[in-house]
């Protein structure tokens, strides 16, 4: 299994650009996520999902520095 990382985009980095308070779009991605992860039920484990959670995790990591 290879990894490959996604391409960094310098228009997306994490920006607050709303009114909406920080907990709230925390709420709002954690249940975005969340709803993507489901969409997956019954094809992958769930150890696999948490995997990919952290090698994106990484990458957004490497990303930022």
């Amino acid at each position: 299994m290879s990894i490959v990382a996604m391409p960094a985009d310098p228009r997306r980095r994490f920006m607050a650009v709303t009114n909406k308070a920080n907990a709230e779009l925390a709420g709002e991605l954690a249940t975005r996520v969340s709803e993507l992860i489901h969409e997956y039920d019954d094809r992958i484990p769930l150890a696999l999902a948490v995997g990919v959670l952290r090698i994106v995790e990484s990458e957004l990591m490497k990303e930022s520095a």
